[in-house]
Formats: C-alpha cells, sequence, structure tokens
C-alpha cells in the first residue's frame, strides 16, 4: 500500500485555515440559541487555535532553515516531536529566537490564553459531574457548561485573538508594519480588521 504525499508551501495549510475560520465565522448564526449555532461556534475555536498551532510550527520549521536562525533547529524538532504544547511554543519560541517575550498583560495575550482555555474546557470533558441510571446502567455525565454557554461573540473573539497571535509572531521579526502585513496577507489570506475586531 502506498502512501500519498501531498506538498504545498509552508503557508498553504494556515491559509486554508484561516478561510475555513472565516467563513465559518461569517455564517454563525446570530439570532437564536440552537445547538447548532453553538456547534458552529466550538468548530471555530478549534480551528483557530489549530490554525494558530500550525502557523507556529510551520514558521518556525521554515526559519530554522536559514541563518542566523538555524542554530535552534535542534531543539525546535524536539519540540515537535515532543508535541510541545501551544502555549510553551508561544512563550519559548519567540524568546529563544527572537529575544522577544508575550506581555501577559495584555488584553490581546490575555484574550488567546481565554481562546485556549475555552477550547481546552470543550475537548476533552475532563470532569466527571455524576452518574445517572437508565435502566440497570449507570452513565456517566460530563459537564458540558463550556459548549452550552457558547455566543456569537466566542466565535468572533476565537478568530480575532487567532489573527493576532499570528501578527504578533511576525512581528517579532520585523518592526515595519508594512511587512508584518504582507507576511499576514500570505499566510492567512486576511487579517483581524477584516474581521472587524481592531486587535491588531
Amino acid at each position: 500500500m502506498q502512501t500519498r504525499v501531498s506538498l504545498r508551501a509552508p503557508s498553504g495549510m494556515v491559509r486554508q485555515y484561516s478561510l475555513a475560520l472565516n467563513r465559518l465565522v461569517e455564517r454563525v448564526p446570530a439570532p437564536e440559541r440552537s445547538d447548532e449555532r453553538r456547534q458552529d461556534i466550538a468548530i471555530c475555536i478549534m480551528v483557530a487555535v489549530t490554525m494558530v498551532e500550525v502557523f507556529v510550527n510551520a514558521y518556525f520549521q521554515a526559519l530554522i532553515q536559514h541563518e542566523p536562525f538555524a542554530i535552534h533547529r535542534a531543539w525546535i524538532m524536539r519540540d515537535l516531536q515532543d508535541r510541545r504544547s501551544l502555549s510553551r511554543k508561544l512563550l519559548d519560541w519567540p524568546r529563544a529566537v527572537f529575544g522577544r517575550t508575550i506581555d501577559e498583560a495584555d488584553p490581546k495575550v490575555r484574550q488567546f490564553r481565554d481562546v485556549l482555555r475555552l477550547r481546552n474546557d470543550l475537548v476533552p470533558f475532563r470532569r466527571e459531574e455524576g452518574r445517572m441510571r437508565l435502566g440497570d446502567q449507570a452513565v456517566r455525565m460530563i459537564d458540558t457548561a463550556a459548549f452550552d454557554c457558547l455566543t456569537v461573540d466566542d466565535a468572533v473573539r476565537a478568530a480575532n485573538s487567532a489573527y493576532a497571535a499570528i501578527h504578533w509572531v511576525l512581528g517579532c521579526v520585523s518592526s515595519d508594519q508594512a511587512q508584518v502585513e504582507v507576511a499576514m496577507a500570505d499566510w492567512t489570506s486576511t487579517g483581524p480588521s477584516e474581521l472587524g475586531s481592531g486587535l491588531v
């Protein structure tokens, strides 16, 4: 059995997730609080976090192929192999490679952390809240409050904070805002201003 290989530029998958995220955010219905709406919002949150992680992985893998960043190749590849968390990568990699640290007091950083926390609350459901008897079976019940309380604002916030995170990493390389915007368009095909947030 032959394994299929499909190649594309490092930015290609990030762009695919960006296009999907934009489409999902636009179609999340605003009025009623229905299960279908909450399902779409949950998917927006998952895709937003995935887009950032795919970007961080692909961007730094591309970067470490070139001087002066090649000195970081071994440990970044080890972090990837060890499946280091996205939070750790965002803290450690820009600090080591660019000498830039995330400002934990920045509202954009807190917002992305909130999105990560919400994603983690949605999957997997870790806490068992009780059991319910159905005939002779005890059915495990879980806390689904994170899912049940999702709003359209959560979808928009997830998308905007994901774009802000990518924008911040790109800004670590260049202080030239025009260069950052060009790189942002290359990697994501869009930017936070197109979602109407003004976060970046």
